[in-house]
């Protein structure tokens, strides 16, 4: 089911696909995390 709301280029990932990217996800965060940078969070709109 699309979403006639959201933005193009945005989609929803589950299964496999969403635990891949959250594994990338968590070595570049931890890769900044020991360069001394800090997670940066904005409100969604």
């Amino acid at each position: 089911m699309k979403n006639k709301n959201l933005p193009s280029g945005t989609r929803d990932e589950l299964g496999v696909q969403a635990e891949v990217k959250e594994s990338i996800e968590n070595k570049l965060f931890k890769n900044f995390r020991n360069r001394g940078f800090r997670k940066l969070t904005t409100p969604v709109l």
